[in-house]
């Protein structure tokens, strides 16, 4: 069982980008002038963005990492796994190419301190998402191989009830017709 649950660190995550939009809306110097992202952007010769006050940038920018936070929370209060295992890899995948290119010095304005901050942030939640939802699901799959092998030595018993009964006569029919289906698309 990993420390951390996916659904824990997604929370964490989607409760920062929440507060960090609520700081670029009402102070935009307390996140480009953090210390922590000042050291980070230093030890990897990123540029500083520094900060023009009253400068619309920043509503944008807060909007973008609220909407990012919000289609977060949606699927993560519904329990929607499968949308996580889905995009969280992209996500990974995005971001690596970001901090490259970034680190390679491509265009000033994508290479800065904020962006790179941004990317790292993103990809350490990312990969700790990860490696969450995979032990998770390998935990899920057992219980659901488990739970399918008991049924299994019932049925073989003779002590299904009339309800469980159906369901695994529904069940093994169901898995015959998606082998029947895959031999005609492999055909």
């Amino acid at each position: 069982m990993a420390i951390l649950s996916s659904n824990l660190v997604n929370s964490i995550r989607v409760a920062f980008y929440a507060f960090v939009s609520y700081l670029l809306l009402t102070d935009p110097k307390s996140v480009l002038e953090y210390e922590g992202l000042i050291i980070l952007a230093s030890s990897m010769n990123m540029p500083l963005l520094l900060t023009t006050e009253g400068s619309s940038i920043y509503g944008a920018l807060a909007l973008l990492l609220f909407m990012t936070a919000l289609s977060d929370l949606v699927p993560l209060l519904d329990g929607n796994h499968g949308y996580f295992e889905a995009t969280i890899p992209t996500r990974l995948l995005v971001h690596f190419a970001l901090v490259f290119y970034s680190y390679m010095g491509g265009n000033p304005i994508i290479s800065n301190s904020l962006i790179f901050g941004y990317c790292f942030m993103e990809i350490w939640f990312s990969v700790l998402i990860f490696s969450s939802l995979r032990e998770e699901k390998v935990e899920r799959l057992k219980k659901e191989q488990k739970k399918a092998l008991d049924l299994k030595e019932k049925y073989e018993r003779g002590e299904l009830n009339e309800e469980e009964e159906e369901k695994l006569t529904r069940d093994l029919q169901e898995i015959e017709m998606k082998k029947i289906m895959k031999e005609f698309e492999d055909e």
